[in-house]
């Protein structure tokens, strides 16, 4: 009994001190005055709060923006209610500090603040129930407040948690942890509160993410295998459908349809799956931006004892490596590392805490603990990196990662190029393409333009785009660009983009000859518009374009 008291006054500090440590990092790092906006500025993050003033204070969300679909001539937000159902209860607390707004677009630093403090309070209760969950796997509690401290700080959790608190990963990862402690905890001693509890987290994380069904249901499936309660399933099942139910009603308020998909364009190759990518590469690689997890990896793998329970948190962590790796744009778009496993960093936390418990050797400790600070140290510096611009948020390369390691030096920001967007999952697609030989950019501040205008209706558009660039003078296409322009059917250019040439600056500092590769994704482009590219030279040096073929794809589903 003493022993139960111990360790809820001790999951209990361990939650007060997370929740202090990560508040405190949000007003540094995001709750400043050129900051606190920044939120809902770019990204998915719109999206999910976008459920909050349309619910609590009845703001119409037909006006078109990247974050909701039109349907029946009405907007329908793409993204699932979970996140904005967490988000809730400290946004109607902000509301009472702020005067009644009638933009949508709108966000006070109130309601940035109480979405930060709900975004500590989520992770502060999150770790407490990793270490509760830990102790009922009888970790001690030196290697449970390890692991937990590892996950926290050595991981990519840090930056969704504190600088973009608004994106649904930390939510799925309370709500994940939440469920895999009540289900193991009925497992063990059957009382009916880690039922109530079991419920209420798996509602949460259907509603969260719909996607992360699959984590739940090989727990639900060996909890039943293990009990044979049907009654359970019927409850379990229950919770599910009222979780999907919700959001079906959402989208019937919001455009009246119940059902339709709100990811257009957008699927699984299920046939193709890039796992060496997801979990390696240096563009999202989940092992090189956490390299701490390899050991929650290890962990599982060589725990010797309950080797069901083993088999089963492998299988669940298969599954969904798996899914992920099949997502038709597997690196999850702009990111710090890959953000799609960071709802499952628990069953990670449960190999550190196994592997930590399992090998007691103090000289194993002691290199274990040298190995993870630095770790550490290295998603400290490159959260920085992130968020201050020096470490791309997409297209990353091993030259390019090479190229800004460690660099903090605010000079180094924006120098790094290139584009690799990925080929949507549509088949269907009309097809142009045009070439030129050889350029001369000497005094040149554009190159000649390649122009394309699709026949028909379409969902996007998508260009590659294969040259050669000699480069006759030192940093002579320093600020060179690829720029590219859509104009309605008067001529006039209503959408412009561009973005650097050279993939680092190793590509200019010296005379060098390199070929180049790009892909680049687009909007919808109308049978009245036209789509240009160019080769942009704002201080008309001179280098030298060859070999240059570019193929346009208008997606047409």
């Amino acid at each position: 009994m003493i022993a139960k008291h111990t360790s809820k006054r001790t999951a209990w500090l361990i939650i007060l001190i997370i929740f202090i440590i990560n508040l405190s990092l949000s007003f540094f790092y995001r709750l400043t005055p050129e900051n606190y906006k920044q939120t809902l500025s770019s990204g998915d993050a719109k999206g999910y709060y976008e459920y909050l003033p349309w619910v609590l204070k009845h703001k119409n969300i037909n006006y078109d923006n990247a974050y909701s679909y039109e349907q029946n001539n009405s907007r329908v937000l793409k993204y699932s209610y979970g996140t904005a159902f967490c988000q809730a209860p400290f946004y109607l607390v902000a509301q009472l500090f702020n005067n009644n707004s009638q933009s949508p677009e709108d966000l006070k630093f109130t309601d940035s603040f109480f979405i930060c403090l709900g975004a500590s309070v989520y992770i502060a209760l999150a770790c407490g129930f990793l270490f509760l969950l830990f102790k009922k796997l009888s970790v001690s509690r030196f290697s449970s407040i390890i692991a937990i401290v590892l996950l926290y700080l050595g991981t990519n959790l840090l930056n969704y948690t504190v600088m973009e608190p608004f994106m649904s990963h930390v939510y799925s990862f309370f709500a994940i942890t939440g469920f895999i402690y009540s289900i193991i905890s009925f497992n063990q001693n059957q009382q009916k509160k880690y039922i109530i509890y079991t419920i209420v987290f798996l509602f949460l994380v259907i509603a969260i993410r719909p996607f992360n069904v699959i984590v739940v249901l090989p727990l639900i499936a060996i909890q039943f295998y293990k009990f044979k309660n049907w009654k359970l399933i019927v409850i379990y099942f229950a919770a599910m459908v009222i979780a999907y139910f919700i959001q079906l009603l959402c989208w019937r308020l919001q455009c009246g349809d119940w059902i339709f998909s709100s990811y257009r364009g957008e699927g699984f190759n299920w046939l193709d799956p890039q796992i060496s990518n997801v979990l390696f590469s240096f563009r999202k690689g989940l092992f090189v931006y956490s390299p701490i997890l390899i050991f929650g990896l290890v962990g599982l793998l060589t725990l010797q004892q309950n080797r069901f329970f083993k088999i089963s948190l492998l299988v669940v962590l298969g599954l969904f490596i798996y899914a992920v790796s099949c997502w038709w744009h597997w690196p999850f778009g702009d990111s710090f590392g890959h953000r799609g496993f960071i709802d499952v960093y628990a069953i990670f936390g449960m190999g550190m805490a196994y592997l930590f418990e399992t090998y007691r050797h103090k000289l194993i400790r002691i290199f274990f603990l040298m190995i993870a600070s630095v770790c550490v140290f290295l998603n400290l510096v490159q959260s920085w990196q992130y968020n201050r611009g020096i470490l791309p948020a997409e297209y990353m390369t091993f030259e390019k990662y090479k190229y800004q390691f460690l660099y903090v030096d605010e000079a180094s920001k924006n120098n790094i190029g290139g584009i690799n967007d990925i080929l949507p999952v549509s088949k269907k697609h009309e097809t142009q393409s045009d070439s030129i030989s050889y350029v001369n950019m000497f005094g040149k501040e554009y190159s000649p333009v390649f122009a394309f205008k699709p026949l028909r209706a379409n969902t996007g558009s998508y260009l590659t785009i294969d040259f050669n660039k000699i480069e006759l003078l030192e940093n002579a296409s320093t600020k060179s660009k690829l720029y590219f322009q859509i104009s309605d059917s008067t001529g006039k250019g209503y959408y412009f983009y561009s973005v650097l040439l050279n993939e680092t600056p190793l590509d200019y500092e010296s005379i060098n000859q390199k070929k180049y590769s790009y892909q680049v994704k687009l909007p919808v482009i109308k049978p009245t518009e036209k789509l240009e590219f160019m080769f942009y030279n704002p201080e008309r040096r001179t280098f030298i374009l060859s070999q240059i073929k570019v193929n346009c794809y208008f997606i047409l589903d």
